[in-house]
C-alpha cells in the first residue's frame, strides 16, 4: 500500500516539525468522545468518519500538503484516505496500527 507511515516514522515527523524542519497536518479520523479520551499530540483536526464529505470541506486549501491521518486500528484511516484521493488530495499518509499502538506523547 502507498503512502502508509509507521508510528515511528510519525513520531519522527513530529519531532521534526517542532523544530520547523517538517509541515503537515495531523489529523484524527475518530469520533469526538474517542478523541476527548485519548488523541496524539499535536493533532490539528479532527474530522470523524461519520460525517466525513461533509467534515473534509475545512481542509479544501491543503490540498496538495502532507496529511496525515490516524484513528484507533489503522481501519478508518485507511478509507479516509483513500476517499480523500478521490476528492483530489495528492499527499495523504496513513498512520499503521493506529492510537492503540502509539507510544508516543498523547493527551
Amino acid at each position: 500500500m502507498k503512502n502508509q507511515l509507521s508510528i515511528q516514522e510519525l513520531k519522527n515527523m513530529l519531532e521534526l516539525r517542532k523544530q520547523g524542519e517538517e509541515d503537515f497536518l495531523l489529523v484524527d479520523v475518530r469520533e469526538l468522545d474517542e478523541f476527548e479520551t485519548k488523541h496524539i499530540m499535536g493533532t490539528d483536526y479532527l474530522i470523524p468518519m461519520s460525517d466525513f464529505d461533509n467534515n473534509i470541506k475545512v481542509l479544501d486549501e491543503y490540498k496538495d500538503k502532507k496529511i496525515v491521518l490516524y484513528c484507533r486500528a489503522s481501519r478508518r484511516s485507511l478509507v479516509a484516505q483513500k476517499r480523500m484521493f478521490e476528492l483530489g488530495y495528492n499527499n495523504v499518509y496513513n498512520m499503521l496500527v493506529g492510537i492503540i499502538g502509539y507510544d508516543g506523547e498523547t493527551k
